[in-house]
């Protein structure tokens, strides 16, 4: 249980901030434009559910899960990022954004370059 505390609920916890926030009305898309700082914004977001993920995975006591945390980290946060926009397409002022899908993708990435290299230095 504590395994779960510790590892899992953090990632738990943090998809449901994602879906909370996805499903805020904001302004009509037609006034927002493509702007790198969303980009940017997006590729954090993931960049950090996919450490989550990954910190999880590694942690775990189900060796399948552990030897392919990679893997896993970046398909279940790309896939939660592809539903999260779809999701979005049915909130008053929000869109569906491939761009955004894109961002959560590089970020995911990027996140698991940087935990392949250097997780098991500073095991958090």
């Amino acid at each position: 249980m504590k395994n779960f505390l510790y590892y899992w609920l953090p990632v738990f916890l943090y998809a449901v901030v994602i879906f909370y926030f996805s499903s805020l009305p904001r302004i009509p898309p037609e006034i927002v434009r493509i702007i790198p700082e969303t980009f940017i914004l997006h590729a954090i977001e993931y960049a950090i559910f996919t450490f989550l993920l990954f910190r999880a995975f590694t942690n775990s006591k189900n060796i399948m899960l552990k030897n392919n945390k990679i893997l896993l980290s970046i398909i279940i946060a790309t896939v939660y990022g592809i539903i999260n926009e779809f999701y979005q397409n049915f909130i008053p002022g929000r869109i569906y954004s491939v761009f955004d899908m894109i961002a959560n993708f590089i970020g995911s990435l990027l996140v698991t370059i940087f935990n392949i290299k250097f997780y098991n230095r500073i095991r958090i």
